[in-house]
């Protein structure tokens, strides 16, 4: 599967800069509308996160692979009353398995860090923005009207007066009238993508008596459309009671008397002075443009990208053509192992659990091997005690509800209040119309100056993919999760059903498998679940550029600007379906195993205390095996007591299930008391 990716990975960048020129490390792909971009990029990031997430399960099965321990191994460990996992990916293994392979494991692990890093910003959208003028006005400037050039406030753009002035008279359609609400709310926005020039007309004529002197143009003003944190303060400036405590507009306010908005100036006339006006404000004159966005292919990134997968596609290769055969991957190669060569160190203590190694008393018993057999007290212990707590806190507590749902109900909350203060309709359809991954000036992450820089761009990669990185680990912990549950299911299974065993390379009448635990029932919804919240968080935050242009609709590349944007409605379906996700794991793990076998989990060292067979049934790993109590002849009877001394084991002959209250151990030696198999 990592080859296969690695060939469309390849392939899609050899034809991508064979067909689009690269500057910068950039390939601009799409140029148009925005609808469009962002549909194109939709579904682009959605390929993405299949990618990733193919290469994210293949990964993990090959570090699972790679983390199980030898016949050896186990044995080694076991002589030093230590124990190893047996069918679950594994950490703790580490310290016991060869250099070679915990060479691969390490491989495979740190070269998924900068793929799910990077991955994602393969692709982003630029947005183009639009630098703007404010002309205040006389309605007849509407019409060719002629203003005072000499005025010392506006003789400087007297030719970027004339243009506007123009532009309007021949092009009056592009033009739309807004009344003063609309007009700032229409231009309340960090960024204008859709509008360019205003005017904002003043049909009342001033009491002031110079007022004739000026002309159509009363004033004239250029936004800070470049700065983020200040593109709305051109609306308050002639009112200081629209600010907050803060020293910010306050547009909330600005709305609520939008009917009374009134704008204040002081005009030099060369030759009659300095004089001061006022002027109501009665509507407004926006020029509408065509909204328009682009996509980009970063090389730069692909290339780290490729030699990522390049490094996982060898080490898978190694992995699976260098694979020994004595390797215990799943808990199906652990019997078929012991039962041919019973581990001495667990003799007689065929009821062993995982909880008693945990107590210690497997330790003790190693040195004792007469202690006094187990009594059997059935149980249906919940599915959770298959894995360790230390599994549980990580995944569910520490990872899901601290780490992901925390980031993502604060941007959730940050997104709300910049809506609602640019004063936009925060209803959810109005969110879902937004769309999922879309650049928006009021849904852009504002960490001061933002002005692109080669640094700057791969801060904000960094930034928009940690939440990647943090959803690969819990896969990864999802995954281990399930494991250790499904394992402790099959296992229990063999004490109520007849079956083979399932191993990784089969004999006789064993199983072959094509997954190592986790069954395909779970692996494949698990896979596709990890795949769409990879994608929700590809939409929820992601890198964004904004391509400024001037007010004539001129590229002005030295001020484009790099941040984060978010989607309000990706970040609630992904809160969603991480709460699903959370939920599923939960229940499951509220299910109970059916009274059989003792709960081993993945402890090698209990595995092995089942697998103590008799000398009359040496075929049985090769043969449909069940679990229970095994019939003994009469030297296994204490007569002269009345007690009956039974052993249970993974056996091909006819077992019984053990008898609440009776004791287990192992066989009775004519010389040595319970010895055990």
């Amino acid at each position: 599967m990592a080859g296969l990716v690695l060939i469309v990975n390849f392939v899609l960048t050899i034809w991508t800069v064979a067909k689009f020129s690269v500057d910068g490390g950039l390939c601009e792909i799409f140029d148009g509308n925005c609808d469009e971009a962002k549909e194109t990029s939709m579904w682009l990031h959605l390929g993405i996160n299949v990618l990733s997430s193919v290469l994210l399960g293949a990964s993990n099965y090959c570090m699972q692979v790679n983390s199980a321990p030898t016949r050896v191994e186990v044995d080694q460990a076991h002589a030093k009353s230590q124990w190893v996992d047996i069918g679950v990916p594994s950490v703790r293994n580490l310290w016991t398995i060869g250099k070679r392979r915990v060479i691969l494991w390490w491989a495979l692990g740190l070269s998924s860090v900068p793929l799910h890093l990077l991955y994602n910003s393969v692709v982003f959208e630029a947005l183009a923005a639009n630098n703007f003028d404010v002309v205040l006005a006389q309605e007849n400037f509407l019409h060719g009207g002629w203003w005072n050039e000499t005025i010392s406030i506006l003789a400087s753009e007297n030719s970027t007066l004339r243009a506007i002035q123009e532009h309007y008279v021949a092009n009056p359609a592009s033009y739309t009238n807004l009344s003063n609400i609309d007009c700032i709310n229409a231009y309340n926005q960090p960024f204008m993508t859709n509008r360019r020039n205003l005017i904002l007309i003043s049909a009342t004529a001033s009491s002031n008596e110079n007022y004739t002197k000026i002309g159509s143009v009363l004033d004239y003003y250029i936004p800070a459309v470049t700065e983020m944190s200040l593109p709305t303060e051109w609306l308050c400036l002639q009112h200081s009671e629209w600010y907050t405590g803060s020293g910010s507009c306050d547009t909330k306010v600005a709305v609520q008397h939008a009917s009374s908005w009134s704008w204040e100036y002081v005009f030099t006339a060369y030759e009659n002075g300095e004089y001061s006006a006022s002027a109501t404000i009665d509507y407004c004159m926006s020029e509408v443009v065509e909204g328009h966005c682009k996509l980009y292919f970063n090389v730069t990134v692909m290339a780290i990208v490729l030699c990522c997968n390049l490094a996982k596609t060898v080490c898978m290769f190694l992995t699976v053509y260098k694979q020994s055969n004595e390797i215990l991957v799943t808990v199906g190669d652990a019997i078929v192992s012991f039962l041919d060569n019973p581990d001495l160190t667990t003799k007689g203590m065929c009821l062993l659990s995982k909880t008693d190694v945990d107590k210690g008393e497997w330790r003790k018993r190693q040195h004792a091997p007469d202690t006094t057999p187990k009594t059997w007290n059935p149980e249906k212990p919940f599915w959770y005690k298959a894995a360790s707590l230390k599994r549980w806190l990580t995944c569910i507590i520490l990872q899901v509800c601290t780490i992901v749902l925390s980031i993502a109900g604060f941007l959730l909350s940050l997104g709300l209040d910049n809506l609602s203060d640019t004063s936009t309709d925060t209803s959810f359809s109005t969110l879902w119309n937004n769309g999922f991954g879309a650049i928006r000036g009021n849904s852009l992450v504002d960490l001061g100056n933002q002005v692109a820089s080669p640094s700057l761009v791969i801060g904000y990669i960094l930034l928009a993919n940690l939440p990647q990185g943090i959803l690969s680990f819990l896969y990864l912990m999802y995954n281990a999760l399930y494991t250790a549950m499904l394992l402790a299911h099959e296992w229990n299974g063999y004490a109520h059903s007849r079956k083979t065993l399932r191993v990784t390379s089969p004999t006789g009448k064993q199983r072959s498998t094509y997954n190592l635990q986790l069954p395909y029932l779970y692996a494949l919804p698990l896979l596709a679940c990890s795949s769409l919240l990879h994608w929700l968080v590809s939409q929820s935050i992601f890198l964004a550029r904004i391509s400024m242009y001037d007010d004539a609709g001129n590229v002005e590349d030295n001020y484009d600007i790099v941040t984060c944007g978010y989607s309000c409605i990706a970040i609630i379906c992904t809160i969603f379906v991480g709460s699903i996700l959370v939920i599923a794991v939960v229940l499951n793990g509220c299910r109970k195993y059916r009274p059989g076998l003792p709960l081993v989990s993945s402890c090698s060292a209990a595995i092995s205390a089942a697998c103590h067979n008799l000398d009359g049934d040496p075929d049985a790993a090769f043969l449909p095996v069940k679990w229970g109590v095994m019939k003994l002849d009469d030297d296994n009877h204490n007569k002269d007591r009345n007690i009956t001394i039974g052993h249970c084991s993974f056996t091909s002959d006819e077992v019984t299930m053990p008898v609440p209250g009776e004791k287990y151990a192992g066989i009775r030696s004519r010389a040595f008391g319970f010895s055990g198999l």
